[in-house]
């Protein structure tokens, strides 16, 4: 774990004080409409905690956005390259669920 706090250059995480969350490590919350296990409404709970959260909503999606096609993993490789912005969100304009049935 010391090795990743060089790396990451955070501290060591302090004991649980019963204090809420705060942090301003820039954070990417991809989230589905449909989710049941983490909605929207959380998302934006946890955004409200991280003063450098970007929220990403994907229309008709559960759980996993992730695993929805190309657009979540695009703006997921955008973030990483610049931590700082939002990513490109015009691809949800046009988003559709890849679902094939066969």
């Amino acid at each position: 774990m010391e090795r990743l706090g060089a790396v990451w250059k955070v501290r060591r995480r302090q004991p649980y004080t019963g204090e809420s969350l705060r942090c301003d490590v820039p954070t990417l919350i991809l989230c589905g409409e449909l989710d049941h296990v983490c909605p929207p409404r959380y998302a934006e709970i946890i955004r409200r905690r991280l003063s450098k959260a970007h929220v990403v909503i994907f229309p008709g999606v559960g759980h996993s956005p992730i695993d929805a096609g190309m657009v979540p993993i695009r703006m997921a490789l955008e973030f990483l390259e610049n931590p700082a912005r939002l990513p490109d969100v015009s691809g949800l304009k046009d988003f559709t669920l890849p679902i094939s049935v066969e």
